[in-house]
């Protein structure tokens, strides 16, 4: 039933970016919802507006320097933070962002108005998670974007343990040792997309993209090993298998936890009884 509650979801995601393929190409609708999994939960919606405002035919025609300088220029986090603030060495990035920045900042004023600022959610974010860094990351991701985008676009040549790696292996000479513009340097360089931020793209982009075209990766998506669980999936592990001992099979594998997270919001999101009038247990008495 998990199994089946997976294909289904994996099913709906698939539908949304197929209409999302229709309404603006298939290499923005792949950039739009990369850019998406970044914003994590707190900031999906403003690195969506993001990419939209920002669009991947305009920024494969900029250097780096340029595509970078747009995509924090416009997020408003160039003029949010004070040069004075800034270590030196990221004073040096900032001069550098800005010397671009000046040239384009006119083009882009009427998103810079209060009522177009993008609205980031910085409370309570993880040093490597925040808006900042996230951005380096779509900057870098762009920059290799022929590696990343190809074996999603062309399904012959997928191989997911190669995408994998291409994703792990991007780097930024500023990102990869800072998490915010105004942060110390870390003492060693992180992955700019790490274990569990890939595993969400294969979820919620890869996977949904290849599968109309190759349904016999399903095989394959089974096989994928859950990284780590959310907040979403501990929630409902524990609404549906309490602290029972019976949750932890079904708590290995990406699937899994994306089936577990499909019956949670089809029954106990659709449910305000507190469990007491859930139909869901006499469902499970007329499957088995």
């Amino acid at each position: 039933m998990i199994e089946a509650a997976a294909q289904h979801r994996l099913a709906r995601k698939s539908a949304r970016l197929a209409r999302s393929v229709a309404a603006q190409g298939p290499e923005q609708a792949l950039y739009q919802a990369l850019a998406q999994t970044l914003g994590y939960r707190n900031n999906q919606q403003p690195f969506t507006i993001l990419s939209q405002r920002l669009p991947l035919r305009r920024l494969l025609k900029c250097s780096p320097l340029q595509r970078e300088a747009l995509l924090y220029g416009v997020s408003t986090f160039l003029e949010s933070v004070r040069y004075e603030d800034t270590l030196p060495d990221t004073r040096a990035y900032l001069r550098s962002l800005w010397d671009e920045w000046w040239q384009v900042r006119d083009e882009c004023q009427h998103w810079l108005t209060e009522r177009q600022l993008l609205r980031w959610r910085l409370v309570g974010a993880r040093p490597g998670n925040h808006p900042h860094r996230r951005l380096g990351a779509l900057g870098a991701l762009l920059g290799n974007w022929s590696a990343v985008s190809a074996p999603l676009l062309e399904s012959t040549r997928w191989s997911q343990a190669a995408w994998r790696e291409t994703l792990l292996a991007l780097t930024h000479d500023h990102w990869s040792t800072h998490y915010t513009l105004l942060s110390a340097p870390a003492k060693r360089p992180s992955t700019l997309i790490g274990e569990s931020r890939v595993h969400e793209m294969l979820a919620n982009v890869a996977y949904p993209m290849l599968m109309p075209q190759r349904t016999r990766l399903w095989a394959e998506y089974l096989e994928l090993p859950a990284v780590q669980d959310n907040q979403k999936v501990r929630r409902a592990v524990l609404r549906l298998f309490g602290d029972s001992a019976y949750a932890v099979p079904f708590r290995t594998k990406l699937h899994q936890h994306q089936g577990l997270l499909q019956i949670y919001e089809d029954f106990c999101l659709e449910d305000d009884s507190a469990c007491a009038g859930c139909p869901f247990p006499e469902r499970l008495k007329e499957w088995s």
